[in-house]
């Protein structure tokens, strides 16, 4: 465990609120002058007790992740209008089937089924916007959307869930059209709780809002293996009250049935 004391902290303290130690610290570092334009994150000893944070926004209703997608979406353009977009913000947003993404995680499966997956989770992309005209183009799963494929691969739910996806588009000119695909969340600044990170990295990269209503569990999920602990990753979807103000006035849910031409 990391301990360290700073002007009127003692190990104590230290030890009993932890988080309010390292306020104090950033406080001592940068007094006044510390704004949020100056990124302070957290050495690997200070994340055992309060580690980063992610957030995996899932449903077993495709219509339910597809209404929150629309709602990142529009106010991801709000903010591309007012030149608003943070640096890291996805280049598109997805809602993709967990079945799908665990055949190409899944190292039992063979070239040709993670390439049928490939192609099917083409399908999802383009039928939400997405362009996937090249037909050499592969998807790379990131290391956070692959440790929460393992950590839920024992849900109740696991063949038939949907998860908002970030899409990137990272083809360069060396080598053929490739998307990387993975989940919000990162490391967490001096000072800031886990689900602090993890609200505020939701935002910076798709541009969506959450709060602590939109908790599906009550603790985060973790990692087993030692050097994955130092990560949370929390189980979200939208309110019940978001969905019910949403039904009553947005058409989105009065189409009779969904285009799921992807599954």
């Amino acid at each position: 465990n990391a301990v360290y004391l700073c002007l009127g902290t003692t190990s104590n303290e230290y030890a009993r609120d932890p988080i309010a130690a390292e306020q104090r610290l950033k406080e001592e570092i940068f007094g006044q002058s510390f704004t949020r334009n100056f990124k302070v994150s957290c050495a690997t000893c200070l994340l055992q007790d309060e580690p980063n944070g992610f957030v995996c926004i899932s449903s077993s209703s495709r219509q339910t992740v597809d209404f929150v997608r629309n709602v990142a979406r529009n106010r991801s353009e709000e903010k591309r209008q007012q030149d608003l977009l943070h640096a890291d913000h996805a280049h598109y947003l997805c809602t993709m089937p967990t079945r799908l993404l665990w055949t190409l995680e899944d190292k039992a499966k063979t070239r040709q089924q993670k390439r049928q997956a490939t192609n099917e989770l083409l399908k999802y992309m383009d039928t939400q916007g997405i362009p996937t005209t090249d037909s050499n183009v592969s998807i790379e799963l990131e290391h956070h959307l692959s440790s929460i494929l393992h950590i839920t691969k024992r849900d109740s739910n696991v063949d038939s869930a949907y998860w908002l996806i970030l899409v990137y588009d990272d083809t360069t000119k060396d080598k053929n059209p490739c998307w990387t695909v993975n989940i919000p969340g990162g490391k967490r600044f001096l000072g800031e709780q886990s689900f602090q990170g993890a609200i505020r990295e939701t935002e910076e990269e798709m541009s969506l809002l959450i709060s602590e209503q939109w908790l599906l569990e009550d603790e985060p999920r973790r990692s087993s293996p030692k050097d994955e602990r130092i990560n949370a990753y929390y189980m979200v979807g939208p309110p019940s009250n978001m969905l019910m103000e949403s039904v009553a006035n947005d058409p989105f849910w009065r189409k009779e049935e969904v285009n799921d031409s992807g599954d």
